[in-house]
């Protein structure tokens, strides 16, 4: 890649454009980014492989290349994305300017996401040029990748448009804000020209739900699918082609080889269809061509015969050339264009045709691959045998109840059918790989059925073993005709081979259930022209660069065709929804594992039951021990293996070592499981206490080897390898641990993750939470099932929690603390709690009891701290009492001397939290006793104590005598901090940092105005002064907590009101809706109801006053609605709202 032109933003790839010879192809492409920005790996594919150059340059070498990436950001508006046409447009002039021999030269767009409104506001702009200047006219094709053409009502417009922003900016908090109706309707104006657009569109939607997922994807309030077809298609638009995509948004509106690479054949189409005139001066050479039906040279034919891809082969039906009487005409329909009618062909000794190739090449620096032409005249010399074709060797019948695995397909075809690249001299190949029991072999049967009339020849080999390929290798070519009798195995495998490597027949060999990759390379056909290979196998090594160089794990079935494949297949199907439910509960205890599913209906075709009945009875443990053969070796799918030996030979194969690993991943989270867990800190002893810690890299080889865990593939991920095992392969490996081995895989699984969680700054333990909560949580859920589960059910004996465990999920929690996850967070504490209060679970838990009575006090504690932040009322008179609890217990654990083995927690935190509860409470007078006691117990060196910041919001409350005591005592605070840590510090994130100052002294300030003794001067100093504290503080929690905390929801409310007052309703509104963004999101909205209800309150009021009546009246409903749902759970009497007076009681008094 070259930069030549343009300025950042723009990327010019390929040659400078030359003089065209006759045969040589020009196409110019323009590709047009959206708002996803351009990563590394969406340009390159494999080894740093450029895409472009794979899928466009190579059918066309001529072909040039400028992308231009808009900068559009978070922070940048609809105008911006607008004005971004008139920049394409000049990169287009510059491109192809007025001087260059651009006149026939296909010009193709593609567009991804929004950058199509950019492609279509250019389109509009040219239109008052000099005709031939006007992007219409130049302009042969373009693609658009998930933009919305439809054209809609304006407020399903600005819905569309505002979730494809949010999408392709990949935000995380909130939406980008919708364009105003201006932006809307010109727009709208924009896709309504669509349907006058002359050249060919190709339109490209997706089929997949966008949503909040798990892996940084963007924010939506519920999961939707933004653009499908009758969005992406443009009424009256001719001529115009849609195709669809099994997945999201994002993934169609970035750039992206495999969502290309389904268009390629529609894209060359629409270059091979467009006139294209050059210059033709060919010097003589003196051997004259003709086709004597027309009359016309054929001269340009030949030239087009010895271009890239093609060889002498490769000549047209009604032209040909002989050599010794060997005839090498090739029927080809695309290149038989002048006539049907087969002329008399002249024949050429091997000379002539040799001088000619090599001229004709010489001028267009071309060499024809002559070598493999003789290659194919010694191979076949003395041999008048012909392949007797069409000829597939398909040992299974087509499964008629295959679903699903249209991903996994697409990239197949992308890979075995794309268009052979220019000098390739070798097959085209992908690999299947996978956990056993997954679907590889049916996934491949399918393909083959699928594409039967693209390959005449297809060959399904089992390569399990050297007997059974030579077997099938030598069997098919007796079969295809190549050879007359049967001789040596390995004799008649090398005459296919010779085949597979000379013919221009499509074949597809297909090595199933690979294992050996030697075995596979022996019989690898390196050298052909017209061959793929497809491979299944559980050891995804074949799908390195040393054997195939592509392919995938196939991951497990998606919900609804594993609901499918169940439904269609039970025995007394009722099609009711519960049925379907029933369904569903079914595939997710099973993982969506075809072979499990199918074990699952054997059982129930023998016992005869509903589904209903059969998850009455289910047993993990008996369902694997009476899983049977019968169960899964169907007419439809063939297997030799019942669920239970599935994975018995690989559990048996592995060392002491690797098996240790293995029991202890499945004890946790099976999907994301990181490397980094199981890599000691330099100064741990863990390494000693667990001896496979040392031989990490060889256990977890030896157990991809195995096929029994598996590499994630996550472009997001950088710093660490991650792993993951089916559910299924987890619970087997549970099947094999007797009680000593669990208890060990379960002791070595906390200590690994306590030695993980709590470390570092808040930055890392932050990240400490998303890459390990769930493991400790599936640690919880398997103490706790086992604790409901009954003895005789049970495999093995309980298991006995420790000291350390309950450290674990204390430190979790806190954790969760810190994100403000409080449904997580509070299930751990309560977890402990439920140890400590049942003298049975005590008993069990190992440990020394001076560590667990001192962990005792910090659960009171932090559970005090959960419960304080809900808003609701009943959860701050148990707070107190949590505060109150630990109090106590902390009292007894000094008394007996454990702090100075222990860490307690800090009496003054212990005040602080029992002031914030009492503040909660409304009892203002004993918070401030609280606070000042945890003032003084503050330890010398602790500069910032929390308790005088809360101090000073506990006195805003007690009435305007102690508003000025407050702010200047608030103040030298902030002075301090400032002193100390500069003027933008994000420090104490605990605490809110710097930006709990701000706010409360800005709402101090709002106080004072209201006092009725200020003057009117100082009034608006207050007002003025409030607003501008509450900015910063709005600037220091979106840099402390992140987007989503919902106290910067707080103080976005706080600013709304600031704007409201100003009358400037339109950023108020903006405003408001961000706080309910954060409100409304998954992290927030069990706890913020009552905040919920008044912002959108607030929010009618604003648009009630911007004259929005619709907006102000489904605000209000929305809002009256969440009041009398809070007032019905907590026992409060409905009345219809007065003003805002009411919706502020719904909320904690922090909050106002």
């Amino acid at each position: 890649m070259s930069r030549r032109a343009g300025d950042a933003r723009t990327l010019f790839i390929g040659d400078e454009r030359k003089e065209l010879k006759y045969s040589e192809r020009a196409v110019d492409y323009v590709i047009v980014n959206g708002l996803c920005p351009t990563n590394r790996e969406s340009w390159t594919s494999g080894e740093n492989i450029f895409w472009p150059d794979e899928w466009l340059f190579r059918p066309n070498p001529n072909a040039r290349l400028c992308h231009v990436t808009n900068g559009i950001s978070h922070a940048s508006s609809w105008e911006d994305l607008i004005t971004e046409g008139e920049s394409l447009l000049r990169e287009v002039d510059q491109f192809r300017p007025d001087n260059s021999n651009v006149t026939n030269v296909p010009l193709i767009f593609l567009c991804y996401g929004l950058g199509g409104i950019v492609f279509l506001k250019a389109l509009d702009l040219s239109k008052n040029r000099q005709s031939q200047k006007t992007l219409n006219v130049q302009t042969t094709g373009v693609v658009f990748f998930g933009t919305p053409l439809a054209a809609q009502k304006q407020s399903d417009l600005k819905k569309t448009l505002q979730n494809c922003a949010t999408v392709e900016l990949r935000l995380s908090q909130a939406k980008w804000p919708a364009p105003n109706s201006s932006i809307t309707q010109e727009i709208s104006e924009l896709l309504n020209a669509v349907k006058y657009i002359t050249f060919k569109i190709v339109a490209a939607f997706e089929k997949s739900e966008s949503s909040l997922g798990q892996r940084r994807q963007p924010f939506l309030s519920k999961k939707t699918v933004i653009v499908p077809e009758h969005i992406a298609k443009a009424k009256d638009a001719a001529p115009f082609k849609c195709v669809g995509y099994n997945r999201d948004h994002l993934s169609i509106a970035q750039l992206d080889r495999s969502s290309f690479g389904v268009l390629v054949q529609t894209l060359q189409t629409i270059i091979d269809n467009t006139p294209y005139t050059i210059d033709a001066n060919i010097p003589d050479t003196g051997i004259q061509l003709s086709d004597e039906t027309s009359g016309l040279s054929t001269q340009p034919q030949l030239y087009s015969i010895l271009q890239p891809g093609n060889s002498i082969q490769s000549i047209p039906s009604h032209l040909s050339i002989s050599v010794d009487q060997i005839d090498y005409t090739s029927f080809s329909n695309e290149a038989a264009s002048l006539s049907d009618e087969v002329s008399r062909p002249r024949t050429f000794s091997e000379q002539e045709v040799s001088s000619l190739s090599l001229d004709l090449s010489n001028r267009l620096s071309l060499v024809p691959d002559r070598a493999s032409a003789l290659d194919h005249w010694s191979s076949t010399e003395g041999s008048n045998l012909e392949a007797k074709l069409p000829c597939h060797e398909i040992p299974f019948g087509q499964n008629p109840k295959f679903c699903g695995r249209t991903d996994t397909l697409l990239k197949i075809e992308e890979a075995l059918l794309k268009p052979q690249l220019v000098g390739e001299n070798k097959p085209r190949a992908f690999v299947i790989s996978g956990t056993a029991g997954i679907g590889k072999t049916q996934t491949a049967l399918h393909f083959a059925y699928h594409h039967k009339e693209k390959f005449p020849s297809i060959l399904w080999a089992s390569a399990e073993t050297p007997n059974k390929l030579l077997q099938s290798l030598a069997t098919y070519a007796l079969t295809l005709g190549i050879i007359s009798k049967p001789s040596e195995f390995a004799a008649d495998a090398e005459k296919l081979m010779r085949w597979y490597r000379s013919t221009d027949t499509c074949w597809l060999l297909i090595f199933d259930n690979a294992i050996d990759s030697d075995l596979v390379l022996n019989y690898w056909p390196s050298a052909c022209r017209s061959g793929s290979i497809l491979i299944t196998s559980q050891d995804p090594y074949f799908a390195t660069k040393d054997v195939a160089g592509e392919g995938q794990e196939l991951p497990q079935l998606d919900d609804k065709s594993a609901i499918a494949l169940l439904l269609s297949s039970i025995p007394r199907p009722r099609g009711t929804k519960q049925e379907a439910q029933e369904a569903a509960e079914i595939v997710q205890r099973v993982g969506c594992l075809p072979i499990a599913i199918r074990t699952v209906i054997g059982q129930i075709t023998e016992d005869d039951c509903l589904l209903s009945e059969y998850i009455e009875q289910w047993n993990t443990k008996d369902f694997f021990s009476e899983s049977k053969v019968k169960h899964v070796n169907t007419v439809n799918a063939r297997y030799n293996k019942s669920l239970k030996d599935l994975w018995a030979d690989s559990f048996k194969s592995l060392n002491a070592k690797a098996r240790f690993m293995m029991h202890v991943m499945s004890l946790i989270d099976t999907e994301n499981i990181p490397e980094d867990l199981f890599r000691p800190l330099k100064d741990d002893t863990l390494a000693i206490k667990f001896p496979f810690l040392r031989d990490r890299v060889r256990c977890i080889r030896d157990l991809i080897g195995s096929s029994l865990i598996s590499k994630n593939i996550d472009k997001d991920e950088i710093s660490d390898r991650y792993f993951h095992l089916h559910r299924m392969t987890g619970a087997f490996a549970q099947m094999q641990m007797d009680a000593e081995s669990q208890q060990a895989a379960f002791d070595a699984a906390t200590l690994l993750l306590e030695n993980k969680v709590w470390i570092g700054e808040r930055e890392e333990r932050s990240a400490q939470l998303k890459q390990y909560f769930e493991h400790v949580d599936a640690l919880v859920r398997l103490v706790s099932l086992q604790s409901t589960t009954a003895p005789e059910d049970l495999h093995g004996s309980k298991l006995r929690q420790s000291a350390t465990f309950v450290s674990l999920l204390r430190k979790m929690a806190w954790l969760c603390y810190g994100q403000r996850l409080f449904r997580p967070g509070l299930k751990l504490i309560k977890h402990v709690e439920d140890i400590y209060n049942d003298p049975f679970k005590r008993e069990e838990v190992s440990g020394e009891q001076a560590k667990l009575d001192v962990e005792l006090v910090w659960i009171y504690y932090y559970h005090g701290c959960f419960l304080t932040l809900t808003g609701n009322p009943k959860d701050l008179i148990e707070s107190k009492m949590c505060f109150d609890t630990a109090l106590k217990y902390h009292q007894a654990c000094r008394e007996a001397g454990f702090d100075r083995r222990h860490t307690l927690p800090k009496l003054s935190a212990l005040k602080c939290g029992l002031g914030n509860a009492l503040h909660g409470l409304g009892h203002q007078v004993d918070a401030e006793k609280a606070y000042l006691e945890g003032l003084e117990a503050t330890p010398p060196g602790e500069l910032f104590p929390l308790s005088e910041t809360l101090l000073c919001r506990c006195l805003l409350f007690q009435g305007p005598a102690r508003l000025q005591e407050a702010s200047e005592r608030l103040q030298k605070v902030i002075a301090r901090r400032i002193e100390k840590l500069g003027a933008n510090d994000t420090k104490s994130f605990i605490s809110g940092g710097a930006g709990n100052n701000y706010n409360i002294l800005g709402n101090l300030r709002i106080a004072q105005a209201r006092d009725i003794l200020a003057t009117e001067d100082q009034r608006k100093r207050y007002l003025d002064d409030a607003y501008q504290l509450h900015l910063k503080a709005l600037e220091s929690w979106t840099t402390i907590f992140g987007g989503d905390h919902h106290e910067t929801a707080d103080v976005c409310h706080k600013l709304a009101w600031h704007r409201a007052e100003k009358q400037d309703y339109n950023n108020a509104i903006l405003y408001l809706q961000r706080a309910l963004t954060i409100y409304k999101s998954p992290v927030n909205r069990d706890y913020r109801r009552g905040e919920m209800a008044r912002t959108n309150y607030k929010l009618s009021l604003c648009h009630e006053a911007n004259r929005n009546y619709d907006e102000a009246r489904e605000a209000k409903m929305r809002a009256e609605e969440l009041r009398k749902e809070i007032c019905k759970e907590n026992s409060m009497e409905f009345h219809a709202a007065t003003g805002e007076d009411s919706y502020d009681k719904l909320v904690n008094i922090w909050t106002l």
